[in-house]
């Protein structure tokens, strides 16, 4: 995905890891780590200061972007989370999952 300001590229895989890059000389600008599985989704709010990463180890984990820390982790999954979104205004995360057959709302801020 691309951040707002169309300075940033985020990736993220089978590495565990979410990797930012920048755009221009696709330079890898950090790496964040914090999942214990592959890496199957990611959002990114529309201000562009966080990113919601969905895993395989049953979290969805947000950070900010420009420290690179992980500031929540959400588990209430029981299995791999396949899928993410995070509203227009930024406030709420919906998060799926195939195993389970369940969609789960967020406060991105608790």
């Amino acid at each position: 995905m691309i951040t707002p300001d169309g300075k940033r590229i985020i990736s993220a895989g089978y590495d565990e890891t979410i990797k930012v890059w920048e755009w221009a000389s696709g330079q890898l600008l950090k790496t964040l780590r914090g999942h214990t599985s592959f890496v199957n989704a990611l959002a990114l709010t529309p201000d562009g200061q966080r990113i919601v990463s969905a895993s395989m180890d049953s979290t969805l984990m947000v950070w900010d972007l420009a420290s690179g820390k992980a500031v929540t982790t959400f588990r209430e999954h029981p299995d791999s989370v396949d899928a993410v979104a995070i509203t227009p205004d930024g406030r709420w995360v919906i998060s799926g999952a195939l195993n389970d057959r369940a969609a789960r709302v967020w406060d991105i801020n608790s």
